[in-house]
């Protein structure tokens, strides 16, 4: 039984409530049915799990083709916002306003309690009232706040940045377009007023430069305006789709694959060449400016639109593009080649360059692609193949076995840098190896470079014209072969065992670190 003290109020234990509470206030409409809070696990887990699953999410969606068209930014947005509007959904909304009374209820709280008003909305109207409210905040002020400064792709028209950075450097976007490999972006550091150009040049402000780049990974540029120079005013220079004049790659490799012209250890001069990953599109340009029959092997179409609209590649025709994998596509000709009757076009130069994002793809350069692809070579062709790390290296080592396995070891190799090198930096410093191959058993040998060979270009006449002194001593590389079978490195590369890829992974982070030095900051932090 409950016992009563002498000037208190009456307390009874209420089986409803977790502790005791004063006679006559414990009801269901002031006290008791007050829901307390509850912590479910889904309750905790939908906020802190939103973002990074709207991440996950857009990732995914952005890879699809059908959303090309809508930039990552609004995708991330909007997967944000039904997450949630999915807590909001399961969010608890039954918790009344009721106030606790105090020890003593008096007369009207008695009325209040006798009544049982009701002083709140029904759950389903605040959730519907809380889901409005918040859609209506976030798409009119926190969506403008959070949108990402990432440019739309497809960007509709070129985009100037409205102010140029601390050094000068003013970008202008002309293209980003999202596609198979990545975002693909066309850019310039735009030419400065003719009044301070001499300062910009003193300076040494980058300037007048285009670019092409996918992702983190810079595929390619020229010059133009005021540096882009000829060797004459005979030289008739390159253009892009609009009339732009267009200069000097910016890379010297693309240049130096051209050599590939001037070998003369073959019979018949060139005719046909297969570019396999074309970039910015600089030796198809050139090949086709020479009068050969040139064909594109590009895995993304983004690639080749840019080329041809930006960068001053010719038409050369639908049939001698394919926008497809390089390794479907010789794999498919090699079988072609093997049916009675069946005639295709042999290559007498095959420029191989697929070099991207700080590595380059494993599969392309295994003893089964190469076969597949000589069956498509001239027995007298020549292959350059486009390697960027460092020259004394394990993954050069065994790209060149693997090279010299395919092509009975007639092979050399150049580097692009303007100045010679010490054997100290080729083991140290980063840069473009161009390996040169011929299924031909005569030795491998290569011309001097004449005028008509330059295109009237001042680049040509520095890369070409000093090929020789480019030549990379191959014993230098040889000599760690020995250490490569020690560490139990394969000796060729082949598709079962194929080391490539996680050779490149450990010096990809270089790379990138490298690219922040070729290009200032600014041109990597807008796309």
């Amino acid at each position: 039984m409950d016992r009563k003290v002498e000037g208190s109020v009456s307390r009874s234990s209420c089986s409803t409530c977790c502790g005791i509470t004063p006679i006559g206030v414990c009801h269901r409409k002031l006290y008791c049915d007050v829901p307390k809070p509850t912590l479910s696990i889904m309750n905790m887990a939908v906020p802190f799990a939103s973002y990074p699953i709207a991440t996950y999410l857009a990732g995914i969606l952005a890879s699809q083709p059908s959303l090309f068209d809508v930039s990552n930014s609004q995708i991330l947005l909007i997967l944000s916002d039904l997450t949630i509007n999915y807590g909001l959904v399961h969010a608890d909304f039954t918790r009344s306003l009721a106030v606790v009374p105090s020890s003593k209820p008096s007369k009207v709280q008695k009325k209040r309690v006798s009544s049982s008003p009701s002083l709140s909305m029904p759950p389903i109207w605040k959730k519907l009232a809380a889901l409005a409210c918040f859609n209506l905040f976030f798409f009119l002020s926190f969506y403008r706040i959070l949108h990402s400064p990432v440019l739309p792709d497809p960007l509709k028209l070129p985009l100037v940045l409205p102010k140029p950075t601390a050094d000068g450097v003013r970008i202008q976007i002309l293209s980003s377009v999202q596609s198979t490999t990545g975002l693909i972006v066309v850019g310039e550091a735009m030419t400065p007023p003719k009044k301070d150009l001499e300062a910009y040049e003193k300076s040494g402000v980058i300037h007048s430069v285009r670019y092409l780049r996918a992702a983190h990974s810079l595929l390619g540029g020229v010059w133009f305006g005021p540096r882009a120079m000829v060797m004459s005013e005979d030289d008739k220079p390159l253009r892009d789709s609009i009339g732009v004049v267009l200069g000097d790659s910016i890379y010297g490799t693309f240049v130096l694959q051209e050599a590939a012209r001037l070998v003369n250890s073959t019979h018949k001069a060139p005719e046909n060449a297969l570019i396999i990953g074309l970039g910015a599109g600089i030796a198809a340009t050139a090949f086709h400016r020479h009068d050969l029959n040139v064909s594109i092997i590009e895995i993304d179409p983004a690639v080749y639109n840019a080329a041809r609209k930006f960068f001053g590649l010719s038409d050369i025709g639908p049939s001698n593009v394919f926008l497809e994998d390089a390794r479907g596509w010789a794999a498919r000709k090699h079988v072609e080649s093997q049916k009675p009757g069946t005639e295709s076009t042999l290559y007498d130069i095959v420029v191989h360059d697929c070099f991207s994002g700080g590595g380059v793809p494993q599969q392309l350069f295994s003893v089964e692609f190469l076969e597949d692809l000589k069956s498509v070579m001239h027995p007298e062709g020549v292959i350059a193949v486009n390697f960027a790390g460092y020259v004394l290296s394990e993954a050069s080592r065994l790209i060149l076995r693997t090279l010299e396995k395919a092509f009975r070891g007639q092979c050399k190799a150049f580097f692009d840098a303007m100045t010679s090198l010490t054997e100290e930096q080729l083991r140290d410093d980063f840069m473009n190896i161009v390996f040169f191959c011929s299924p031909s058993p005569e030795p491998l040998t290569f011309r001097p470079a004449y005028m008509h060979d330059l295109l009237g270009s001042p680049l040509r006449r520095q890369m070409l014209g000093t090929l020789h002194s480019r030549e990379i001593d191959l014993s230098l590389l040889r000599e760690g072969d020995e250490q490569d079978k020690e560490k139990g490195l394969p000796d060729v590369i082949i598709d079962a065992n194929n080391p490539l890829g996680k050779m490149q992974e450990q010096k990809a982070h270089h790379h990138w670190e490298l690219m922040r030095e070729v290009l200032p900051d600014v041109i990597w932090e807008t796309y």
